[in-house]
C-alpha cells in the first residue's frame, strides 16, 4: 500500500478563482506560468478575497459609516460661543477666500441648532461683515468669488446699528445682539441676529497685516427660535 501526500480537495469554483488569479498575477509580475507555484499564488488570493469577503464588508462598512456620520451629522443645541468659534475655525482653515465659503451659512457651519440665551435656535442665514484696516468696514451681500475680485465684491456700508455693534466688538463684546425689524412678509417676532466676531489668527497674518487677535471681521447670524419654545412663552406670559 503506497503512502501519497495530496493536497487537499477544493471546491471546483475556488479552484477555478485560484488557477485565474494566479494567471493574472503571473502576468502581472512577468513570471512564466511553468516556474511557478499556482497553488501558492492562489492562496495568496485566497488569502486576498478572504479579508475583502462579504464576511467583513459589514464590518468595514459599519465602522466607515459610523465616522462618516460623526463628523458630518449637524450637532444639535451646540451652545453658541461653541458653536461661533467652530464656524471661525471652519472659514480660516477653508482653502479659497472670503464670503464665497460662507455665505448664507454654508457647509462650514455644522450645527442644527444653537443654545442662546436659554432657548434653541435655528440658523436662518449667515453673512460676512469685512472690518480689515486695508480695505475699511464693508458688509457683503453677495459671493466673493477670489480674492483678486475683492474690490468688486458686492457690499454695502454698514448701518449706524452694525457699526455701533462692531465699536462693542472692539471693545471685547463676545457678541451683539440686534433688533430684527419687522417684515410685512413673514412674523419676525420669533427671529435674533447675533453679530459675533471673527479675530486673527496666526494664518490670518500671512496676508493681513495686524496683530493675532485683532478684530477682522464678524459674522452676522439670524436665528429663529424653536417653534415649541415660542408657544410655550406665549402660553406662560401673563
Amino acid at each position: 500500500m503506497s503512502l501519497s501526500c495530496k493536497r487537499p480537495s477544493l471546491p471546483r469554483h475556488l479552484t477555478g478563482v485560484f488557477h485565474l488569479g494566479s494567471g493574472i498575477l503571473a502576468r502581472m509580475a512577468n513570471i512564466p506560468t511553468g516556474k511557478i507555484s499556482k497553488w501558492r499564488i492562489g492562496l495568496a488570493i485566497f488569502i486576498v478575497a478572504l479579508v475583502f469577503s462579504p464576511i467583513w464588508f459589514p464590518v468595514v462598512y459599519l465602522i466607515s459609516l459610523v465616522t462618516v456620520v460623526g463628523y458630518t451629522t449637524p450637532r444639535s443645541n451646540t451652545p453658541f460661543p461653541e458653536a461661533h468659534q467652530r464656524a471661525i475655525n471652519s472659514f480660516v482653515e477653508s482653502k479659497g477666500f472670503g464670503v464665497n465659503r460662507l455665505v448664507n451659512g454654508s457647509k462650514y457651519w455644522g450645527e442644527l441648532s444653537v443654545h442662546f440665551e436659554g432657548s434653541t435656535h435655528w440658523k436662518e442665514s449667515i453673512c460676512l461683515l469685512g472690518l480689515t484696516p486695508e480695505y475699511g468696514d464693508r458688509y457683503f451681500t453677495g459671493r466673493v468669488p477670489k480674492k483678486e475680485a475683492l474690490l468688486e465684491a458686492t457690499h454695502r456700508p454698514l448701518t449706524s446699528e452694525e457699526t455701533a455693534a462692531v465699536a462693542k466688538l472692539r471693545a471685547g463684546e463676545p457678541w451683539v445682539k440686534l433688533a430684527v425689524p419687522p417684515n410685512p412678509h413673514e412674523d419676525t417676532t420669533d427671529q435674533v441676529r447675533v453679530i459675533a466676531p471673527l479675530l486673527a489668527q496666526q494664518s490670518c497674518l500671512e496676508c493681513h497685516q495686524v496683530k493675532e487677535g485683532t478684530l477682522l471681521g464678524a459674522l452676522d447670524y439670524l436665528f429663529h427660535q424653536s417653534k415649541n419654545q415660542t408657544e410655550d412663552a406665549e402660553e406662560t406670559s401673563p
